[in-house]
């Protein structure tokens, strides 16, 4: 057993994996076949026609798997799209921050204000 710190690397393709779950749905697909052979009547956009069970029901899959698709290929433009644009951002952001300023001068926004300091005159200043 590896050490927990290890990762454990596997090879190969999974052609095999993938193999045995075509022929699997290969098998699925043909029993659906023989076991739905009635005729039905479909009505699409005005045209009639009589066409077997087992193809209506392959025929939604493979609609069903086309739309998946598109709305995946959709979804996943987008997101690569906002992650470029966020990584530009980012990439920007830091190449416009300002430099690091010597260790012992405090940053402009750790500046603290004394008593003798007046308030702008567009400032709001507390009534006595």
């Amino acid at each position: 057993m590896p050490d927990s710190d290890e990762r454990v690397q596997y090879r190969g393709t999974g052609f095999y994996v993938g193999l045995v779950a075509i022929l699997l749905f290969a098998v699925v697909l043909l029993v659906l076949a023989v076991q739905n052979t009635q005729e039905v009547d479909v009505a699409f956009f005005g045209l009639e026609f009589t066409v077997p069970l087992f193809a209506v029901a392959i025929g939604a899959a493979i609609l069903a798997v086309v739309l998946d698709e598109l709305i995946g290929l959709v979804w996943r433009r987008r997101r690569r799209t906002r992650l470029e644009d966020r990584a530009e951002l980012d990439h920007l952001r830091a190449a416009n921050a300002p430099a690091a300023e010597e260790p012992g001068e405090p940053a402009d926004a750790e500046v603290e204000r004394t008593e003798d300091q007046a308030d702008p005159p567009w400032g709001n200043t507390p009534t006595p």
